[in-house]
């Protein structure tokens, strides 16, 4: 189709390829289509593994492209040497996999995918020649029945103008049959490319265009381990699942295709082989937990029907597989969730993700099925669990604890829970839950009822919560985690077990911050990184014996959230996440959603503010090492880091002072909960502000430097504003307290009013109530369609900042005057960010938390028939 010609660009002073159209091509209409076609899908993609486009023009009737220069040699080229080395494979194999997904991700399929279009060089491979991509939508193939495959040179196989669109020892054969081409067609081709580059030789052969088609269509190719006998059998598993005639059964995405050859690399030339464990004394230090058959594996009814053979076999081995998305997609939970949930039964999966309508919602998958489905109605949902029959479904949405069956049907509202952390559905119909953040447990009949508490938070004893609930195989008894506010290290730290009569007296099982649940008598928890196990004495509620791993790089948070994304049924099977690390980047955005730079370095991240001259940022930082969080102060611009509180408690939700020398934050210790401010600039000791026994927490000080708002956690599962003055008796003035929620407010810039939320009408809501004034029984409704966090105000009064219900943040235009009128709200930019988000006064600057790469990237883990796993 075209020459490239080196050329030294003198403006930037660089060297860079200029591919040119002849003359005598400009006259082909198709040939103009597909130069003009490849310059678009380049341009739309910016991923390391792509070569990048600089510039297109047309000189004097020639078209050209100007694209990166790329030093190093052809895929094409390396091949004729012989195979590549299995690093080599496995490394560029993935590359070029990455390549492909941000290419698929943003809805652009190659269709030419082949040796001679990607390169070889020191850092890496790279993806060329999107001449004959396209964008979404069907495409009519261009057959000719007049060329011979004889005329095509062996060594370089080309892309033909006449013939079907690709290249035939590289096309699936869908493109043979003239259907449409989607991603999966790049991943067949893809499978083609890593067979070649293991062998030596392709796929497919023929003497004619008619046999190779052929060949294509009907026949399979030799298995990589006959041609090369040390090839890992997981590598000829990947490569032949590429390979797939019909696009159903191959790889979904090309990120799966990464993921698996990452894990192969990492596995060694043993990746696949099956081998069987056992575990004595001295190797329970190390990783005991490698399953008797190692299958990595998309979940599907094949899979499925193994996982039931398996079980039914007297000495059945664990299998360890992962789960993977059926449309190509990875799965991407929410925050709010534990991940997947395994149900009772060990037959279905629940998980809340990204829904239909934009928002976050409930998600059902059946193990012997390829597809999740949205549970309508469940919009904004977050820990979800299972009723004991694995019919119905827990979970928290729109300040309620609420159920649905698993099958589909109405969600009913059985109790409020403002900001709830987890349930558990016992089997006598009995529902445990955290309704707050800071509170204790209390229980609810499936059926419905009034609440009532079974647990208290013991202050003076240095709990903070209880949360995560789980009930013993009784349906009486019942474990939750005890949140401390000297952290991870505070002796109220641990897992509790407790019973809803309150026959048993409370009593730790588990130091530390974790999650756990009991199955077939055994403890499951997680301890750095590695989910144990360890037999459980029901009768005495006492661990015996040592803890075995049967997982490693389990994610788990070690903050106050001691939470752990782990599941178990009863039935011996067990799902987890990894990704271990749960640190944070902070990331500034413009208005119009586009990334602007990336902030200091990552963290553990909880509230984050920006100072009102918008240099300096405020934040809250999670230590899992020492326990318990601390105020910093960052500087962006000077890449400074200051630490402003050093105290052996828990110091969080820091808001600046209207002049931006001081913070104002709460400080949770042992026995004691305050409101305190300091110095920014050090040398200042802390003030203490207000005092409590319920939970304070700081929301925003008045532009005039006289108030700070905050909210107030009682003990009795809601939340209330108050105001709190700074001079004179210093006696805090409710805003707004009632039976609902209310709190995480603003005060307007002119300072006449008060911004908060309220989930009085059933899902939160902004409203708006005069300041000073103290009667908040008039107030207005700013907003009608959901605001789950309010993020500031413009400094002019005329925006308000919030996120909606579907995770969007939005700019409110406001009125402000005698009374206050709200605009028509205007959606901003996506953002799975709710405390981590703070925006300049001046509206430009949208700075939020974002998860480090690569988390969500990592397959959910399969593990059946786990207790095999365990000595006997």
């Amino acid at each position: 189709m075209g020459e490239v010609w080196r050329a030294h660009d003198t403006r930037l002073d660089r060297d860079v390829a200029i591919k040119v159209l002849p003359p005598g091509f400009v006259e082909n209409e198709e040939i103009r289509r597909r130069f003009e076609r490849e310059a678009k899908a380049i341009s739309s993609l910016n991923h390391p593994h792509i070569c990048e486009l600089h510039d297109i023009g047309d000189e004097g009737g020639v078209l050209y492209l100007v694209m990166e220069l790329i030093e190093g040699e052809s895929l094409a080229d390396r091949v004729k040497r012989g195979p590549l080395s299995l690093p080599d494979v496995l490394r560029h194999g993935r590359e070029i996999a990455l390549a492909l997904h941000a290419a698929h991700r943003a809805g652009i399929v190659h269709r030419d995918l082949k040796p001679g279009n990607i390169m070889l060089t020191k850092t890496g491979a790279k993806l060329l020649d999107f001449g004959l991509a396209k964008s979404g939508g069907a495409f009519s193939p261009v057959v000719s029945g007049t060329e011979s495959m004889a005329t095509e040179h062996r060594d370089r196989p080309l892309t033909r103008e006449g013939t079907i669109i690709g290249t035939f020892q590289y096309m699936a054969p869908e493109q043979l049959e003239g259907e449409t081409a989607d991603q999966r067609t790049d991943i067949f081709a893809l499978g083609a490319v890593l067979y070649e580059m293991a062998t030596g030789k392709r796929a497919f052969e023929g003497t004619s265009r008619t046999s190779l088609i052929a060949a294509i269509v009907s026949s399979q190719p030799q298995p990589i381990s006959a041609v090369a006998p040390m090839t890992p059998p997981a590598l000829d598993h990947v490569v032949t699942k590429c390979l797939e005639k019909n696009p159903e059964h191959r790889w979904q995405s090309a990120q799966d295709v990464a993921t698996e050859l990452q894990w192969i690399s990492e596995a060694g030339s043993q990746a696949g082989v099956a081998s069987v464990i056992r575990v004595g004394r001295k190797s329970r230090e190390r990783i005991a937990w490698t399953a008797a058959v190692l299958l990595l594996v998309a979940l599907a009814a094949t899979g499925y029907q193994l996982m039931k053979r398996v079980r039914a076999t007297s000495d059945a081995k664990a299998i360890r597989s992962a789960i993977v998305a059926a449309d190509g997609k990875p799965y991407v939970y929410s925050p709010n969730s534990y991940g997947a949930v395994v149900s009772p039964d060990g037959r279905r999966l629940a998980f809340v993700a990204l829904g239909p309508a934009g928002a976050d919602a409930l998600f059902v998958r059946s193990l012997d099925g390829a597809l999740a489905q949205p549970l309508a109605g469940t919009e904004g949902a977050a820990f979800p669990f299972w009723s004991p029959d694995s019919r119905y479904l827990g979970f928290f949405a729109t300040g309620k604890l609420k159920k649905i069956e698993a099958a589909g049907g109405p969600a009913v509202a059985l109790a409020s829970a403002s900001t709830a952390r987890g349930g558990a559905w016992g089997r006598n119909d009995d529902i445990i839950y955290a309704p707050d953040t800071q509170t204790g447990l209390f229980r609810v009949k499936a059926s419905g009822g009034a609440p009532v508490e079974v647990t208290k938070v013991d202050l003076a004893r240095g709990e903070l919560s209880h949360r995560w609930p789980s009930f013993l195989p009784d349906g009486e008894r019942f474990l939750y985690s005890a949140g401390s506010a000297e952290g991870a290290s505070g002796e109220a730290a641990g897992v509790i077990v407790a019973s809803i009569s309150g026959d048993v007296e409370p009593r730790m099982v588990v130091k530390g911050l974790t999650r756990a649940m009991v199955a077939n008598g055994h403890l499951l928890f997680a301890r750095d990184g590695f989910l144990l196990a360890q037999k459980f004495d029901l009768g005495k509620l006492e661990l015996r014996g040592e803890a075995i791993p049967i997982g490693e790089n389990v994610r788990q948070r070690n903050d106050i959230w001691a939470l752990t994304y782990f599941s178990v049924s009863d039935e011996g099977t067990v799902v987890y996440e990894g990704g271990g690390s749960n640190e944070l980047r902070i990331v500034e955005f413009d208005a119009q959603g586009k990334e602007i730079a990336r902030l200091g370095d990552p963290a553990i991240f909880d509230r984050i503010r920006l100072s009102p001259d918008g240099k300096k940022i405020v934040a809250t930082i999670q230590d899992p090492a020492a326990g318990g969080a601390d105020i910093w102060a960052l500087e962006p611009e000077r890449n400074v880091k200051t630490r402003l509180t050093f105290a052996p408690s828990e110091e969080t939700s820091p808001i600046w002072s209207p002049d931006g020398k001081r913070v104002a934050f709460a400080s949770i210790a042992k026995g004691d909960r305050r409101i305190v401010a300091r110095s920014v600039g050090g040398g200042t000791a802390e003030q203490e502000l207000f005092k409590s026994s319920d939970v304070p927490s700081p929301e925003d000080w008045s532009w005039d430097g006289q108030y700070i708002l905050f909210n107030l956690v009682s003990g009795k599962q809601k939340t209330d504003i108050w105001i709190l003055p700074l001079s004179g008796d210093r006696k805090p003035i409710p805003v707004a307290r009632s039976e609902y929620d209310e709190g995480w407010g603003f005060f307007s810039p002119d300072g006449k009013w008060i911004v908060y939320l309220s989930n009085e009408s059933g899902a939160y809501q902004a409203y708006a109530v005069r300041f000073p004034e103290k009667d908040s029984s008039e107030k207005w409704q700013l907003t009608s369609n959901g605001a789950e966090w309010l993020v500031g105000w413009r400094e002019d009064g005329r925006e308000l900042y919030y996120i909606d219900q579907a995770g969007f943040v939005v700019a409110l235009p406001i009125q402000l005057g005698e009374d206050i009128e709200a605009g028509v709200p205007r959606q901003l930019m996506k953002t799975d960010s709710n405390q981590g988000f703070t925006v300049s006064r001046d509206g430009k600057r949208f700075i939020l938390t974002k998860q480090n790469e690569g988390l969500n990237s990592i397959p959910t883990s399969l593990l059946v028939n786990w207790p095999a796993i365990l000595p006997r």
